[in-house]
């Protein structure tokens, strides 16, 4: 998480990206206020920031924001199908599904969240691009890397664990639905915790500064 966080946040100082959004407990790593401010939704446009404007915030929610512009062509890249009996991943298997029925799966090749995230990084560094491609890119891929930390989106049994049913928390109903382990990945363990999206977004921030502090006095002897 650490990682996944402090990946989001780099990005984020070099550019901002605005988008009307709905951000849900399960994806409070997609929204961040940098520098201590709360979790926005913002309005249209973007602009491009310098390393002393710490205030930036990239939300994305699927079915309001670019994902629902861009249709259903984008379903398959919030994850990869890796088989449980693979070694490991292989792209032509994994982000290749020439069969699938979702609109373009017969000619992408980059129809996974390893290759998106990859792809959009390109487009994200290239300076010949326009602000509103590179704008777009920076949404995708902070999405995107919140997604494959989720690890049921990155592995091809039961859909992704939506078919495993679970109690959570002892309950098995969540809603309006049966609880299953994707859903608790995504939002229920959240949930549970009982803070919105800002209070968690400042219990995240309060463990990285935490870990990196441990770093630094590992890395000094001083932890020792």
């Amino acid at each position: 998480m650490k990682k996944l966080i402090c990946a989001a946040a780099a990005m984020l100082l070099v550019f901002i990206a605005r988008d009307g959004t709905g951000v849900g407990p399960g994806r409070t790593s997609d929204c961040w206020d940098i520098g201590g401010g709360d979790a926005e939704q913002h309005g249209e446009g973007g602009r491009a920031v310098d390393s002393g404007n710490c205030d930036a915030c990239v939300g994305f929610r699927t079915g309001r924001t670019k994902f629902a512009q861009r249709g259903r062509e984008t379903y398959n890249w919030h994850f990869v199908d890796i088989p449980r009996s693979a070694a490991g991943f292989d792209d032509a298997r994994d982000c290749f599904k020439p069969t699938d029925t979702h609109p373009g799966a017969a000619t992408d090749h980059l129809n996974c969240v390893v290759d998106r995230i990859t792809s959009f990084k390109q487009v994200l560094a290239d300076t010949t691009k326009t602000a509103t491609e590179r704008q777009e890119a920076l949404q995708f891929i902070v999405h995107f890397v919140g997604d494959v930390h989720q690890p049921f989106h990155a592995v091809g049994d039961a859909r992704g664990a939506n078919d495993n049913l679970i109690t959570e928390f002892g309950s098995t109903q969540c809603g309006s639905r049966p609880c299953n382990l994707h859903s608790a990945w995504d939002s229920g363990m959240i949930t549970h915790t009982g803070m919105d999206v800002n209070a968690y977004t400042q219990h995240l921030q309060e463990l990285i500064t935490c870990e990196s502090h441990d770093g630094e006095r590992e890395s000094s002897g001083l932890g020792e």
